[in-house]
Protein backbone atom coordinates (compact mmCIF):
# COMPACT_ATOMS: atom_id res chain seq x y z
CA UNK A 1 0.00 0.00 0.00
CA UNK A 2 1.01 3.57 -0.80
CA UNK A 3 0.35 6.34 -2.64
CA UNK A 4 2.08 8.30 -6.23
CA UNK A 5 2.30 11.69 -6.82
CA UNK A 6 4.41 14.78 -7.71
CA UNK A 7 5.89 16.60 -4.72
CA UNK A 8 8.01 19.28 -3.76
CA UNK A 9 11.20 18.88 -1.79
CA UNK A 10 12.26 21.78 0.82
CA UNK A 11 14.13 23.60 -2.12
CA UNK A 12 11.55 24.22 -4.65
CA UNK A 13 12.85 21.17 -6.67
CA UNK A 14 9.75 18.88 -8.05
CA UNK A 15 10.03 15.22 -7.88
CA UNK A 16 7.49 13.43 -10.48
CA UNK A 17 5.75 10.47 -9.08
CA UNK A 18 7.05 10.30 -6.19
CA UNK A 19 6.65 6.83 -3.72
CA UNK A 20 4.86 8.12 -0.78
CA UNK A 21 4.57 5.43 2.00
CA UNK A 22 3.36 5.31 5.53
CA UNK A 23 6.12 3.90 7.26
CA UNK A 24 5.14 4.31 10.83
CA UNK A 25 1.82 4.32 12.76
CA UNK A 26 1.45 4.82 16.58
CA UNK A 27 -0.69 5.70 19.34
CA UNK A 28 -3.99 3.97 20.67
CA UNK A 29 -7.90 4.33 19.91
CA UNK A 30 -8.09 8.09 21.29
CA UNK A 31 -5.34 9.31 18.74
CA UNK A 32 -3.12 7.64 15.94
CA UNK A 33 -0.32 9.07 14.45
CA UNK A 34 1.48 8.41 11.38
CA UNK A 35 4.55 9.28 9.27
CA UNK A 36 4.25 9.68 5.77
CA UNK A 37 7.62 9.35 3.99
CA UNK A 38 8.03 10.63 0.56
CA UNK A 39 10.81 8.51 -2.03
CA UNK A 40 11.69 8.86 -5.32
CA UNK A 41 10.59 5.42 -6.28
CA UNK A 42 9.96 2.49 -3.94
CA UNK A 43 13.39 1.13 -4.12
CA UNK A 44 14.88 4.14 -2.43
CA UNK A 45 16.02 4.31 0.86
CA UNK A 46 16.65 8.31 1.23
CA UNK A 47 13.69 9.79 1.90
CA UNK A 48 12.52 13.33 0.19
CA UNK A 49 10.38 14.47 3.03
CA UNK A 50 8.74 13.41 6.20
CA UNK A 51 4.88 15.22 7.57
CA UNK A 52 3.33 13.54 10.57
CA UNK A 53 -0.67 13.43 10.67
CA UNK A 54 -2.92 12.61 13.81
CA UNK A 55 -6.10 11.11 13.47
CA UNK A 56 -8.85 9.81 15.55
CA UNK A 57 -9.21 5.64 14.28
CA UNK A 58 -12.24 4.22 14.08
CA UNK A 59 -11.88 0.90 16.36
CA UNK A 60 -15.34 -0.87 15.73
CA UNK A 61 -14.94 -4.89 14.90
CA UNK A 62 -15.44 -4.09 11.23
CA UNK A 63 -12.81 -0.94 11.02
CA UNK A 64 -9.86 -1.43 8.61
CA UNK A 65 -6.21 -1.70 10.36
CA UNK A 66 -4.91 2.13 11.44
CA UNK A 67 -2.13 1.77 8.75
CA UNK A 68 -5.30 1.41 6.38
CA UNK A 69 -7.10 4.37 8.22
CA UNK A 70 -3.67 6.36 7.65
CA UNK A 71 -3.79 6.42 4.29
CA UNK A 72 -7.68 7.12 4.36
CA UNK A 73 -7.42 9.90 6.47
CA UNK A 74 -3.99 10.96 4.23
CA UNK A 75 -6.13 10.51 0.83
CA UNK A 76 -8.75 12.85 2.60
CA UNK A 77 -6.29 15.78 3.01
CA UNK A 78 -6.78 18.80 0.15
CA UNK A 79 -2.60 18.48 -0.77
CA UNK A 80 -2.86 14.63 -1.28
CA UNK A 81 -6.56 15.04 -3.93
CA UNK A 82 -4.14 14.12 -7.15
CA UNK A 83 -2.58 10.80 -5.23
CA UNK A 84 -3.38 7.25 -6.58
CA UNK A 85 -2.69 4.16 -5.25
CA UNK A 86 0.15 2.05 -5.80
Amino acid sequence: MALKMNVIDENGNTHTNAYLKVANVGGSKEMITALLFAYDNSGDENHIWIKRYNFVPTVSESSKNFIAQAYDYIKSQAEYSGAEDC
